[in-house]
């Protein structure tokens, strides 16, 4: 291999490394301005703290958001192996087409809410970050379930805009290459890095819930619900978690 060549193909692997964090905080900035102006900020929330009753719920939207992760599995698998779709907004079409509706134990609780307008409260969305930044939710998603529900949903909420704020530092430069410069990997960088993103922020969330289940069963002796405590996800911290991002978007670590 000629010394021009493996300096090409370094080049390319530093250039999709950087177009995946320019990518991803592209995404976190658009996604912005889908949340809702009736959303209201944590502090806001009428939720109240989770107690023995609420474990069947918890359980429920647990499941619900592993199931979900791992849809936006199966789609993160095809466009790495090209047969899936192009953009990001046929990404998610593909998701929602493949999850369908959320169970309906949560439908039925989110329904229940007070104020509940099937106009516009919808599971489909039901936090976000707002223009300023700041992480907001669905004020019937708050009064529907206990805190450490709505606190899973932060959670994920949290690491879309974090772990783009960290792989794209000192990377903005490249971002116009694929302006200028025809590349394969320039086509399926959108999709991908939404679905990868909804991944490692899903796996941030059921980390949470599992852990907030495992103390509330720890911390009540007599607390019980159906199926018992949840499998725990390993902790990995936030830096660990990115890494795995990182490795898994750029290098193409085998899908699992």
């Amino acid at each position: 291999m000629s010394a021009s060549t493996s300096n090409m193909k370094r080049f390319h692997a530093r250039l999709k490394l950087a177009l995946s964090a320019c990518a991803i905080v592209s995404y976190a900035l658009v996604a912005q301005g889908d949340v809702p102006s009736f959303f209201v900020p944590l502090e806001q929330c009428t939720t109240q703290p989770c107690a023995c009753p609420d474990l069947r719920s918890m359980k429920a939207f647990l499941a619900d958001q592993i199931r979900a992760r791992d849809v936006w599995k199966t789609v993160r698998n095809d466009i790495q192996a090209g047969t899936g779709p192009a953009t990001s907004a046929a990404a998610r079409a593909l998701f929602n087409s493949r999850l369908g509706a959320a169970s309906p134990e949560i439908s039925t609780q989110y329904q229940s809410c007070p104020g509940y307008d099937p106009s516009k409260n919808t599971m489909t969305i039901i936090a976000g970050v707002n223009a300023s930044g700041v992480s907001v939710f669905d004020p019937c998603f708050c009064g529907a379930f206990c805190s450490d529900i709505v606190q899973s949903t932060l959670a994920h909420e949290k690491m879309h805009v974090t772990s783009g704020v960290i792989l794209t530092a000192g990377s903005l430069h490249m971002l116009a290459f694929c302006k200028a410069f025809s590349h394969p990997d320039c086509a399926k960088l959108e999709p991908l890095t939404l679905a990868v993103s909804e991944i490692v922020s899903h796996d941030a969330g059921i980390e949470h819930l599992q852990q907030a289940i495992r103390k509330l069963l720890e911390a009540t002796e007599d607390c019980t619900t159906d199926g018992g405590a949840p499998s725990p996800i390993a902790p990995t911290g936030l830096g660990n978690r990115v890494q795995s991002l990182f490795s898994r978007f750029v290098h193409g670590a085998p899908p699992r």
